[in-house]
């Protein structure tokens, strides 16, 4: 079959659908391997904050120094 014209066409047409329904997500979350892990969430607390701005033609007032950051997702990730 991969030694005739066609045979290569087919096959080729077959990637070609593939990747064109698994790009526009029409397999949902069946190949998601997010859903095998447990969520989990951490927060970071007091990142400081760099603002940086047009001080020509801007003002700045009440800009916190620190944020707390909270990264949620698999477990395995974070």
């Amino acid at each position: 079959m991969l030694e005739s014209k066609w045979g290569l066409r087919f096959i080729a047409f077959l990637l070609a659908l593939f990747f064109f329904l698994s790009v526009n997500n029409v397999f949902g979350n069946i190949f998601n391997t997010g859903n095998l892990g447990q969520k989990s969430s951490k927060t970071i607390q007091d990142v400081p904050v760099e603002i940086l701005y047009n001080t020509k033609d801007l003002h700045l007032t009440k800009a916190p120094e620190t944020v707390n950051v909270t990264i949620s997702g698999p477990q395995s990730k974070i």
